[in-house]
């Protein structure tokens, strides 16, 4: 089994900070969480685990760091520990041997410690648009950005692009500290595969990901029924497959480009499965007005009536919202994401979440795919519900339950493990920051840290159940050079189609 040991970190466990201790990982969970200054000195023991590990351990660092860099160091293991030994004392050198070939240790010396990080909402499929230019005249509005960049975008996608957009979407989740993702695909015209194509290569990068597919009338009605089966297919095989590193969803896009037919085709098709939806909800006016026009009903009343909500079901957004609606998605315990960057970059307007909070929605921070950043995620919610409302605590009551507590909660009822949790028992995800706090971190100053300071931070180590998959801040799967020259040509082949 392989081990890797996190010492003399300052860890946030999720639930508390604790001021110098070594996380000790086994398989995919994590085994110890020893406090302390001494808590190396406290450790189990390679071998049959009575045994305790003197503290004054010798750590060599790899070949990927140089000896003058702050990073944490890496060793097989030190040189100079006390050898486990059999019932009868003696040294049981073979076992010992074993273990120590398959650990790891990271010094965290002083550096802070923290359970993964979640992303409630993304689009892996936008990762080759950076820098495209418009083929037409600038948007004056939503509905115009969706039809000149994205909709345009997806249709011109093929399966290798899509390929490439979610190897270089995991390497900047894994460098800003996600190890979790739910992810909003769309690719109009390259539909069939895609889901297990993006789910491959998240894999191959370590990344925990739950994946749809976005279902829209825009395309006509053969894609309609190609996103039905994708979105069915990728579900049954989730559900049949073992492990907790992949789960699914069933994506709709939104009401303003779901019909009556195709809104019923969907939850037919999701009836037998226990899964929810995915779908952004009421993000711009033009989505009300599309449905009150068309249907004579608000958006989210019209997703109730085709029971798309439920406690299972993201919806994101959900910026133009009444109070009845509110009282309705509360009622149906429907989670609702907020996406601050992209709502402003897009001009569509900002929820208020201490209204949705007040009236008991269940609320979740994504990014949209605007970044994969999600500590910049929070600041920018942060600062937004402080502009919102003219008060400079707003964003303080809201946000700093949703990048930890309310995301990690979304990811343990997906996938069935304490994800969020540094503790005994729980799956082994966890980041080890390049960040050394400047004044005492504790539970209360935590926020002001993340807002202040880790926010500039990098990770510098990442695991994912067990898996070390961003070492010295470099992914263990993948060289970053070859990578950014493959995306880069596809790009350019990408915009001479778009």
């Amino acid at each position: 089994m392989n081990r890797i040991v996190i010492s003399n970190g300052i860890v946030f466990t999720g639930e508390e900070i604790l001021s110098s201790a070594t996380v000790v990982i086994e398989g995919d969970t994590i085994a110890h969480v020893i406090s302390g200054d001494d808590s190396a000195r406290n450790m189990p023991a390679l071998g049959d685990g009575n045994e305790n590990r003197p503290s004054n351990k010798t750590s060599h660092t790899n070949g990927a760091s140089p000896s003058n860099r702050t990073s944490p160091t890496y060793a097989a293991s030190p040189a100079n520990q006390t050898s486990p030994t059999n019932g009868a004392g003696r040294t049981n050198r073979a076992s010992q041997v074993a273990n120590e070939a398959d650990t790891i240790y990271v010094d965290a010396s002083g550096r802070l410690v923290t359970p993964g990080l979640v992303n409630a909402h993304t689009h892996i499929y936008s990762a080759l648009a950076r820098g495209i230019a418009l083929k037409d005249p600038p948007p004056t509005n939503f509905v115009q950005n969706l039809e000149r960049l994205w909709w345009r975008l997806d249709r011109a996608l093929t399966m290798d692009e899509i390929r490439l957009s979610a190897r270089l979407h995991a390497v900047e989740c894994l460098k800003s500290g996600v190890t979790t993702i739910f992810d909003h695909h769309a690719s109009q015209r390259a539909i069939r595969g895609s889901l297990s194509t993006i789910a491959q290569a998240l894999g191959e990068l370590g990344l925990r990901a739950c994946l749809c597919f976005e279902v829209s009338d825009r395309e006509g009605a053969a894609a309609v029924a190609a996103g039905v089966e994708e979105n069915s297919a990728f579900i049954r095989d989730t559900l049949d497959a073992e492990g907790t590193m992949l789960r699914a969803r069933f994506g709709l896009h939104a009401s303003l480009t779901l019909s009556d037919a195709t809104l019923e085709a969907c939850t037919k098709a999701v009836d037998s499965c226990s899964v929810g939806f995915h779908i952004h909800v009421a993000e711009d006016k033009s989505d009300q007005t599309d449905a009150e026009s068309r249907y004579s009903l608000r958006v989210i009343e019209r997703l109730a009536r085709f029971g798309v909500l439920g406690p299972q079901t993201i919806c994101v957004h959900g910026i133009h919202l009444d109070e009845r609606e509110i009282d309705i998605l509360a009622a149906s315990s429907a989670w609702l994401v907020h996406c601050p960057e992209s709502n402003m970059n897009n001009a569509v307007g900002c929820t208020s979440l201490q209204e949705l909070k007040s009236a008991g929605v269940r609320l979740a921070l994504g990014t949209d795919g605007f970044t994969a950043n999600m500590m910049r995620e929070a600041l920018s919610a942060h600062l937004l519900q402080n502009h919102l409302t003219g008060q400079p605590g707003a964003g303080y009551n809201t946000v700093p339950d949703l990048l930890f507590s309310a995301n990690a909660a979304l990811a343990r009822e997906t996938f069935g493990v304490d994800i969020g949790l540094l503790c005994e028992g729980s799956p082994a995800d966890l980041v080890v920051w390049d960040y050394r706090p400047p004044t005492p971190l504790t539970m209360n100053s935590l926020w002001g840290h993340i807002l202040f300071g880790l926010v500039n931070a990098r990770a510098e180590d990442v695991i994912i159940s067990g898996r070390h998959v961003l070492q010295n801040g470099v992914p263990v799967s993948c060289n970053e050079a070859d990578l950014a020259r493959h995306c880069s040509l596809a790009a350019q082949d990408l915009w001479d189609r778009f």
